[in-house]
This record gives structure tokens, C-alpha cells and sequence, in this order.
């Protein structure tokens, strides 16, 4: 087997190196220790190898005859071959451990193997379909014959796996591929996918391995959710409510609870309510607002985002608390609620805790001018979705023009669309890997607005919204409201938990 990985690696044109690196995919079988986690870490495995076949696919890399000769002549397609290379030493690498392993290994320690009948049934299938698209992106048939080997620790084959992504890196780095080739070649991957549930697990498999992959699969995953959520409205049209009533449900519980008129305020909400994703009885959830009230706490709708086809709404709350006599302050809430037979069953909240703890006087309301509703036709679920793939992929500077009218309002402070940029620049400088996932959207094509609740992900490495950074990962959200005209953002109302981001670098709040 040693020889084989020697004679890959000597293979004298970057076609026959990456023909010969794909192989070595195929070589590895992971011991029945993995357990419940085979399919996983097979299908991270394939999807390294499903990423490599598709850059050489899309560079024609068995066609083109600067690929097919000696490479010394081209030093860009050198590098190229030096990062398969360090692919191949990985496997190879690799094997001498399983070598090593089964060489020592007592009989307490099993060296069973998995097979594909141990992958579970969505697994398989898209096991099957990552080893055709390689098969055929290959081009020909493998001339070495399979010579199995088995890795037997989980966390051992993570570093294999993660180290094999970090070259897959770099050598998309020193020789990139047309992005329009690899997009086709994506999009290709997945138009047989039609089953939310595998693709759901190819978005999960690829996340943050094949960017690529996992967009592609994330937008086609929201296209077949709105296929079937449009059907399902269909067939209960009537059991759903307008904008308008929407929108009068969620002023008639705002005023209720004001009221304190609490066994109107019951009919309103279903008996089982998700409250920051935890469950609640209903009873618990009135309970707490009236508590609330009771300590001079009250409510007024002051914005709103409304998507009927969800039957959500999210909306900006300016919150009043009165201490005392002479003692009253104001702040703002940003809620996303979602109703079901016409009642709330759902709702996620964030506040601004830091306005909240200065006792401002006043919170400033949405200008009446932006109460005016300013229609478009334009997918403004897929601009938002663009528009959050630029910050994750810093592409800011080259493209939030696109985006964001000269001027945005953030929070009624004016930016200038650098000044923009430079706000979450200063959060991305703060911590590494910063990542912005999208966790609920609202979009609101009729007044032109758009909602959402983002998640973010990173290692602070340096001081940020009064945290030094520990050396610990984050994971912290915001509620965010878009106002756009003529496809372009130009107000945004944000409230960042900046709390939980606190706590979990040991502030104490």
C-alpha cells in the first residue's frame, strides 16, 4: 500500500495526480467504533472528495492539454500539484497509523469495519450520489487496484478530514476555477435533490467545509419549503389570517395585556406557546407579562413586518417602564411572532438591554414617513440572502452598493454606506470567523420590508462591546428590521444580544 501512495504521488501530470488523489478517497473504511457517527464522517468524506472532483471538472483538468503533460514548464499548476500531493501524504500519513493500530491493538480492541449497510437510508443515498459524481468527473477508471484500510479513532479522522478541507483551500487559492463553472457544476450536484431531509443533511454535512455546496442547498432547501408551505396554505386558506388581521391580533394583545385584561388576552394565545424556543404553557406566559405590567411595565406597537404566507409578523415594541412617580424611561424591543389558527404560538424577543439599564427618557419612534408601504416585485428574500453571504464573505466594499441606498439610518443614526461597512467591520476585526447565519426571515413584499433573526458565531480576540476577549467561541443573536425602496436598504432598526455575547465571556451583567 505504501507503494501505491508513492506512485500517486509521482504521477507526472496534475490529470493523472488528481485522478489518482480521488482514488485515495476510496481507500479508507472507518471502524464500527464510529457508531452513530459512520454517517457523518463518511459523508464529510465525501464531500471532500465531491468538492476536489468538481474544481477538476471545472477546469476540464482530463481535456485540457496544459494538464495532461509535464507541469514543471507552468509554476501555478505546480502549486496546484503540490497541494494534492500534501492530500495524498495525508491519506498516506493516514494508513501508516492504521498500520500502527492494528499492529498493537490487543483483542479488547476491535478492528471490525463498517460498511454502507451501516449507513442510515438518507446517508446511503447521498453517499451513492456523491460517489457517481465523482466517478464521472474522473473520467476513467481507477488502474490501482483497492487496497481497504480502516481508521479507528473519531477524533483522529477529524483532523484527517479537516486538514484535507485546509488544502482543498489552498488549492483553490493558487488555482481558482471559473466561479461560473463551479456554480453550474453545484447547482448540477443537487437538481436531483428533492427530499428536504437529505437536503438538510448535505447543508449540514457541507457547513462551513463547501460554502458553495451549502448555499446552493440552503436556497434550494427554501425553494421546496415555500412549494410545500404554498400548498399547505391552499388547502387551509381559511383557516389563515389577512395582514390586516394580523396585524389587529398582535395591537389587540399588546393592548390586552396594558389592560390588564387577561382572560381576553388567553383567547389569543394557544395553549402551548414556544417562548425563545422553550415551551410554555399558556398559563406561565400570561403569568410573567403579568408580572411585568404589574411593575409598571407597558407596551406600544410602533413597526412592523408582516409575512402572511407564514403567518408571522415581526415587529418593533417601544417598551415604558415606570419606577416611581417621577422616574420613567423608554427602550426598544424587536419581537418575531408566529400565530397558528389565528393565535400566537410562537415568539422569539430581544431587547435593548444596554438603553434599558441608562434609563433614557425617550426611545425615538419610526418616522410616520416610513409607515408609507413601498411595494416591489423584487425576491427580497433572495437580495437579503445575497446581501448577508457579502458580509460572511467580506465582500462589502465591492458590493453593498448593490444592497444599501447612499445613506442607511441604522438604528436613526446616519451611515454612510463606508460608514456602514465599517460598523460590522469593527465586530468582524473583534472576533475571528465571525459568522452570520440566518436563522428566521420574514419577508414582507407588500411594504417592502424585510426581518430577521441572525445568529452569530466566532472566537473574540480582542475587546468588543465592553468583553475582552478569553480565548472562548460565541454564540450570541439579533433581531434585525429592514426598510427598502426600490430594492435598496436605507433603515434598519437592530437590537444584538449583547448580554448573552457578555456572559458567556464572563462579564458580569
Amino acid at each position: 500500500m505504501t507503494e501505491v501512495f508513492g506512485a500517486v504521488a509521482g504521477a507526472i501530470s496534475i490529470a493523472a495526480l488528481f485522478n489518482n488523489c480521488i482514488d485515495c478517497f476510496d481507500y479508507i473504511q472507518l471502524a464500527k467504533s464510529f457508531g452513530e457517527d459512520f454517517s457523518r464522517y463518511q459523508l464529510r468524506l465525501d464531500v471532500a472528495k465531491c468538492r476536489l472532483s468538481r474544481w477538476g471538472a471545472a477546469i476540464d483538468i482530463n481535456n485540457d492539454s496544459r494538464f495532461l503533460g509535464d507541469a514543471s514548464a507552468d509554476p501555478t499548476v505546480e502549486l496546484a500539484m503540490n497541494m494534492l500531493r500534501e492530500i495524498v501524504e495525508r491519506f498516506g500519513a493516514a494508513h501508516r497509523v492504521s498500520l500502527w493500530y492494528k499492529a498493537t491493538s490487543t483483542e479488547q480492541q476491535s478492528t471490525a469495519i463498517c460498511t454502507e449497510a451501516d449507513l442510515e437510508t438518507v446517508s446511503q443515498r447521498l453517499h451513492n450520489r456523491f460517489r457517481r459524481l465523482a466517478i464521472q468527473r474522473q473520467n476513467r477508471v481507477s488502474l490501482i487496484k483497492k487496497a481497504y484500510w480502516a481508521i479507528y479513532d473519531k477524533r483522529y479522522m477529524g483532523k484527517v478530514i479537516d486538514d484535507i478541507f485546509d488544502f482543498l483551500n489552498e488549492l483553490e487559492k493558487v488555482f481558482p476555477a471559473p466561479p461560473q463553472a463551479i456554480t453550474q457544476l453545484v447547482e448540477m450536484e443537487i437538481s436531483e435533490v428533492n427530499d428536504q431531509q437529505e437536503l438538510k443533511m448535505i447543508q449540514d454535512v457541507a457547513k462551513d467545509l463547501d460554502l458553495v455546496l451549502e448555499a446552493a442547498t440552503k436556497s434550494k432547501f427554501r425553494e421546496i419549503t415555500g412549494k410545500n408551505t404554498a400548498h399547505i396554505l391552499f388547502l387551509t386558506m381559511n383557516a389563515l389570517l389577512s395582514r390586516t388581521e394580523l396585524i389587529t391580533v398582535l395591537e389587540k394583545i399588546i393592548s390586552t395585556q396594558n389592560e390588564g385584561e387577561w382572560t381576553i388576552l388567553e383567547s389569543l394565545v394557544q395553549p402551548n406557546i414556544l417562548i425563545d424556543g422553550d415551551s410554555q404553557q399558556r398559563s406561565e406566559f400570561i403569568a410573567d407579562l403579568r408580572s411585568r405590567v404589574q411593575s409598571g411595565s407597558t407596551s406600544k406597537l410602533d413597526s412592523y413586518v408582516v409575512d402572511t404566507n407564514a403567518q408571522a409578523i415581526a415587529a418593533r415594541i417601544i417598551k415604558t417602564e415606570t419606577a416611581s412617580s417621577t422616574e420613567r424611561f423608554e427602550y426598544q424591543e424587536i419581537i418575531l411572532a408566529w400565530f397558528v389558527d389565528g393565535r400566537l404560538s410562537n415568539l422569539k424577543t430581544l431587547r435593548d438591554n444596554d438603553a434599558r439599564r441608562a434609563k433614557q427618557a425617550s426611545e425615538t419612534a419610526t418616522s410616520s414617513l416610513l409607515q408609507e408601504a413601498k411595494p416591489t416585485s423584487i425576491d427580497l428574500d433572495a437580495l437579503y440572502c445575497a446581501y448577508i453571504k457579502s458580509i460572511n464573505d467580506q465582500t462589502m466594499e465591492a458590493n453593498f452598493e448593490t444592497f444599501c441606498k447612499p445613506v442607511v439610518s441604522h438604528n436613526a443614526v446616519e451611515k454612510t454606506i463606508a460608514q456602514y461597512i465599517a460598523l460590522i467591520q469593527e465586530s468582524q476585526s473583534a472576533i475571528q470567523g465571525l459568522h452570520f447565519e440566518i436563522q428566521d426571515l420574514i419577508v414582507d413584499n407588500d411594504l417592502g420590508r424585510v426581518a430577521a433573526r441572525l445568529e452569530f458565531t466566532g472566537a473574540p480576540v480582542k475587546r468588543w462591546a465592553d468583553a475582552d476577549a478569553t480565548g472562548d467561541s460565541v454564540r450570541f443573536h439579533e433581531h434585525v428590521m429592514y426598510w427598502f425602496d426600490e430594492g435598496k436598504m436605507h433603515w434598519v432598526w437592530s437590537i444584538v444580544d449583547l448580554d448573552t455575547y457578555r456572559k458567556q465571556l464572563l462579564v458580569d451583567i
